[in-house]
């Protein structure tokens, strides 16, 4: 009959202890750097835009909210347009590498 809390190897394994792969926690570290990869160009477009159009504002004194969202909306559809196809590739990358390990492929 097999130890119960025995792995069967003739090791004792804590059953109170998570059994996590080793490969998990680089993947989450893998995954939060390539979300601020993908979203760090679109955010610092919208900054850099926001920024010069409070400046301007605040020189004109035209306190108008519309304008700075608007301006942000197009700064941000244009990063996304230029780097789309270079976030949607290493999305798709990093995904297919994912599963791949998932699969039980190579590391």
């Amino acid at each position: 009959m097999a130890d119960p809390v025995g792995g069967g190897d003739g090791h004792v394994h804590d059953p109170g202890a998570p059994m996590i792969d080793p490969d998990w926690p680089i993947l989450l570290r893998e995954a939060l750097v390539l979300a601020v990869r993908l979203a760090a160009p679109a955010v610092v477009a919208a900054t850099v835009v926001g920024l010069a159009v409070a400046v301007l504002q605040t020189a004109t004194q035209v306190q108008e909210q519309t304008i700075g969202l608007a301006a942000r909306i197009l700064a941000i559809s244009a990063v996304l347009l230029l780097l789309g196809d270079w976030m949607v590739t290493e999305l798709l990358d990093w995904s297919g590498h994912v599963l791949l390990l998932i699969a039980g492929g190579p590391r």
